[in-house]
C-alpha cells in the first residue's frame, strides 16, 4: 500500500471574442446577428478606456483602401487593404465600400478625413463592418491581410474600468441599465484629442473561457505558493488506486461550469482593482463558489487571442505580472 498527498492547481484558458467595441459602437452594433452570436458565448466582460481611434486619409482606388490609423498623436499606422484578397474577388466583381463618421459635417472626399467605420457591401450584400480596433484585432489574430506601415501593436493598451460577468444572460442584456458603465460614461473624462465624449472611448473587451487545464502536484515534491494561499491537501493511495486517487485525477472544473466565470472574474478583478468595482475580493483566492470550493489550491489564467495591453489605473500591466 502505497499513500501519497496531492494538491491541484487549476489553469483557466480565456479568449477574446470579438475586438474592443466602444460604447458609441456597441449601441448601433448589438442588434446584428454576428456580435450576438459572438458574445452569447461570453462570461466575463471589461469595461475599458482608451483614446478614440479613427481612420484618416481613407482613399480607395483598384480595389484597394488606403489609409492611416491614428489616435490624434504622433502615433500613425500607414495601412494597405486589398479588398480583392480579403474576399477573393474575380478581376470583374465590383465592391462597393461606405465610410461612417461620428460627426454629420459632410464630406467631399476621397480622402476622408475623421473616419469612425467601413462598411463593405457587393452588389448591395453587406459584406463586413470595420473600427480600427476591429481591424487591427482581426490582421493579428485572424489572418487578415492588413499591409501596414508603422507600429502595428501602438494601439493596444486600454485602462480597465470595470470587470462583471454576464453568466446567467447575455452581455448585451447585462449592460441593459448598468451602473457601472453608466457612471463611467458620466463621470469619466475623455483621455483623447478632437472630442470630448467619452462613449467614444469607453469600450468592451469580452472573454470566452476555452478550457480548464489541471496541473498536478504531488507535495513529495517542493512547490511554491503565493504569499498567503493555503494548500488544498488530498490524501489517497496511489497502489493499489482507491476511489480517492481515481478521482484525483478527473477533471473538476470545466470551461462551461459557474465557478471557472466565478473564479476568473475575481482573479482579474483582484489583479486590477478596478474604478467602478465595488467588490475588490480582497481575500481572493478564498472566495465562495470558485475554484478551492472545486478543491483546487489556486488558479491562474491563460490569454489566447488576446493582442491586448491591460492596464489598471496607474499604469501598470498586472497581467504581465501573472
Amino acid at each position: 500500500m502505497v499513500k501519497t498527498t496531492g494538491v491541484k492547481f487549476a489553469r483557466i484558458h480565456a479568449k477574446a471574442v470579438y475586438p474592443p467595441v466602444s460604447a458609441w459602437e456597441f449601441e448601433h452594433l448589438k442588434s446584428e446577428r454576428v456580435i450576438q452570436e459572438r458574445l452569447q458565448r461570453s462570461t466575463i466582460y471589461i469595461i475599458v478606456q482608451r483614446p478614440m481611434l479613427w481612420f484618416d486619409n481613407v482613399y480607395p482606388g483598384n480595389g484597394k483602401i488606403q489609409f492611416d490609423i491614428t489616435e490624434g498623436s504622433e502615433k500613425i499606422i500607414h495601412c494597405i487593404l486589398d479588398l480583392g484578397e480579403v474576399f477573393n474577388l474575380s478581376v470583374n466583381e465590383a465592391i462597393e465600400f461606405r465610410v461612417e463618421f461620428h460627426r454629420d459635417a459632410p464630406q467631399d472626399g476621397p480622402p476622408y478625413r475623421n473616419v469612425a467605420g467601413i462598411r463593405v457591401f457587393k452588389e448591395d450584400q453587406f459584406l463586413v463592418w470595420w473600427s480600427p480596433q476591429k481591424l487591427l484585432f482581426e490582421s493579428t489574430t485572424r489572418g487578415l491581410p492588413l499591409l501596414g506601415a508603422g507600429d502595428m501593436d501602438a494601439f493596444t493598451d486600454y485602462e480597465v474600468q470595470y470587470i462583471g460577468q454576464a453568466f446567467s444572460q447575455t452581455v448585451w442584456d447585462r449592460l441593459t441599465g448598468h451602473t457601472p458603465l453608466q457612471s463611467a460614461l458620466t463621470l469619466g473624462k475623455a483621455k483623447g484629442q478632437g472630442h470630448c465624449n467619452p462613449a467614444l472611448e469607453i469600450g468592451l473587451i469580452t472573454l470566452e473561457i476555452s478550457g480548464v487545464e489541471e496541473i498536478f502536484i504531488d507535495t513529495a515534491l517542493p512547490f511554491l505558493l503565493p504569499e498567503g494561499t493555503t494548500p488544498v491537501y488530498h490524501h489517497f493511495e496511489i497502489y493499489p488506486p482507491d476511489p480517492r486517487c481515481l478521482a484525483f485525477y478527473s477533471p473538476w472544473m470545466r470551461q462551461g461550469d459557474p465557478e471557472a466565470t466565478n473564479e476568473l472574474e475575481a482573479m482579474l478583478i483582484r489583479m486590477f482593482e478596478p474604478t467602478w468595482n465595488k467588490i475588490k475580493y480582497k481575500s481572493y483566492p478564498n472566495i465562495k463558489n470558485g475554484a478551492r470550493s472545486k478543491g483546487y489550491t489556486m488558479s491562474s489564467l491563460a490569454l489566447d487571442d488576446f493582442p491586448f495591453r491591460l492596464k489598471d489605473t496607474s499604469g501598470e500591466e498586472p497581467l504581465m505580472d501573472a
